[in-house]
């Protein structure tokens, strides 16, 4: 539906993007099978070229490594079990662990400043439901991050992925369970004595 209204009222930009006219800076990304990166005029007009390509890069990384399934995953958790804290707590986690590996995969050591620059230049904006974008999620935790001397990169960042693998497959491990319980004992087998009985 994004994508529907995109087509109406955005206008294909030289670089591959999508403009929409508005006075909010704002840069977005759609995910799907086409998916569409989306910068406002106002965001456009904000950032330098060099900014401007490293959030779009920040965007692309998103459609790339398919970021909307995890929060897709979380966000359905969440609503199903709303009485379990862990899943609201582990929906804005995810959401800012996807933000922050777009952040990384942006841009190199020498350009985090300037990405950082350009969140903060664009700390205005908002986003429409079902997108990713590059300016409104923990903001300034990421602006803090980047803008920090780039760490010597440890085993941690190897580790985030699985680890929020394993706590999101746990309600659904943990719901299959008794299922697979039942499919593997022979609970239902009736004795052929019985079975033989008029």
């Amino acid at each position: 539906h994004q994508r529907d209204l995109l087509q109406l009222v955005g206008r294909r930009h030289s670089d591959g993007f999508t403009v929409i006219d508005t006075d909010v800076p704002l840069a977005y990304c759609l995910p799907g099978r086409d998916g569409a990166v989306v910068l406002s005029s106002a965001a456009v007009e904000l950032l330098t070229e060099h900014e401007r390509r490293l959030v779009i890069g920040h965007e692309h990384r998103h459609l790339s490594a398919r970021h909307h399934l995890p929060l897709v995953l979380a966000e359905a958790m969440a609503r199903t079990f709303p009485a379990v804290p862990l899943f609201a707590q582990a929906t804005a986690r995810v959401r800012v662990l996807v933000e922050m590996s777009a952040d990384d995969s942006a841009s190199t050591a020498d350009e985090r400043r300037s990405l950082a620059r350009a969140l903060v230049a664009m700390g205005t904006g908002t986003r429409p439901e079902a997108a990713l974008g590059a300016s409104d999620t923990a903001s300034v935790q990421r602006v803090k991050r980047l803008a920090a001397t780039p760490a010597r990169r440890s085993w941690t960042g190897v580790l985030v992925a699985p680890a929020i693998g394993v706590v999101l497959a746990m309600p659904i491990a943990l719901a299959a369970a008794p299922g697979i319980e039942a499919a593997t004992r022979d609970c239902c087998r009736l004795d052929a004595a019985a079975v033989a009985r008029p």
